[in-house]
C-alpha cells in the first residue's frame, strides 16, 4: 500500500504539471512511464515514510523481498532511466538517475523540493539529454 501512495504522489507532481505518465505493464523493472515529447521515460518508484534519527530519509534501491525465492538484489543494468525518491507525509519527490544502492535525502532539503518539485526531474532529463525543456529552475537542487 506504501508503494501505491507513493506513486500516486508521483502521479500528482508530474499530471498537473501537464507531463503525460501511466502505470508501466505488470512484470516490468519500473513503475510509470512518463511521456516527454516522443520519449517513453521509465520511472522506478521508492516510498519512505520517516526520516532516520541522524535526520535523513533513505531509500534502499533494489528489487525483490525478503524471504522472496530470489531475495532483494539490485536492479539490471538499464532497468529504468529515473529513480523517484517518495517522501509520503510530505508529499515530495525527489528525482534521481539510477546507480546507486542508496539515496539518502536530508529533512533541511524537504523546502527544495516542496518550492519547485520538478526541478530535480528536469535536471535528471538533462542528464540523459532531454534538456530541451528549458527551465532555469534547479540551482539550489540537493547534490545528486
Amino acid at each position: 500500500m506504501i508503494g501505491q501512495a507513493g506513486a500516486a504522489v508521483v502521479d500528482s507532481i508530474l499530471l498537473p504539471r501537464g507531463i503525460p505518465v501511466m502505470p508501466a505493464p505488470d512484470g516490468r523493472p519500473y513503475d510509470r512511464l512518463a511521456l516527454i515529447g516522443d520519449d517513453a521515460i521509465t520511472i522506478q518508484i521508492k516510498t519512505t515514510t520517516h526520516p532516520t534519527g541522524s535526520g535523513l530519509y533513505g531509500w534502499n534501491i533494489s528489487c525483490g523481498y525478503r524471504n522472496s525465492p530470489r531475495g532483494r538484489r539490485r536492479y539490471g543494468h538499464r532497468a529504468f532511466r529515473l529513480l523517484a525518491c517518495v517522501v509520503l507525509p510530505e508529499h515530495a519527490v525527489v528525482f534521481r538517475l539510477p546507480g546507486s544502492s542508496r539515496v539518502s535525502l536530508r529533512v533541511a532539503e524537504l523546502g527544495v523540493l516542496r518550492r519547485d518539485p520538478l526541478a530535480s526531474f528536469y535536471q535528471c532529463l538533462h542528464e540523459i539529454g532531454l534538456g530541451y525543456l528549458d527551465t532555469d529552475e534547479g540551482d539550489d537542487l540537493p547534490p545528486m
